[in-house]
């Protein structure tokens, strides 16, 4: 008998599913992509799904308009040559800016400050939405 899905299960599922889309999503025909904070070049597998407002706010952890490809260097240490800050908030503020507009920037930013507790069921309605998003684009799918 298969085990139920837990939240965490869930989770860690919907946020491997978003990577993967988020990365192939700014990816050019040769697989590459721009980190959003940098613009260091690299293949999408090589680079991380960064995020503007932390993971830790539910509310806009799987939000397309908080997340953008993103050099390992930015998402996790900062970079000198930026602002040292892990994820680089302020240049990562400013792609989002051009590639959504201000106005969604400031819902994320709103959104971010709401509490949401998803539930398994919403988890499960995520992660469906998220194979199927992949599938349509024709983009690689975890393994």
């Amino acid at each position: 008998m298969p085990r139920k899905p837990t939240i965490k299960s869930l989770t860690n599922k919907a946020d491997r599913l978003t990577s993967y889309f988020v990365r192939q999503l700014y990816a050019d025909e040769h697989g590459v992509v721009s980190c959003c904070t940098c613009g260091l070049r690299k293949h999408w597998r090589e680079v991380d799904c960064g995020h503007y407002k932390s993971r830790r706010h539910k509310s806009t952890r799987w939000a397309l308009t908080n997340l953008g490809p993103q050099c390992k260097g930015c998402n996790a240490f900062g970079k000198v040559k930026l602002s040292s800050t892990p994820g680089e908030p302020a240049y990562f503020r400013k792609w989002l800016v051009k590639t959504w507009g201000e106005d969604e920037v400031e819902k994320i930013e709103q959104l971010a400050t709401e509490t949401w507790k998803p539930t398994i069921g919403e988890l499960e309605t995520l992660t469906g939405e998220l194979k199927k998003a992949l599938k349509q684009k024709g983009f690689d799918l975890p393994k």
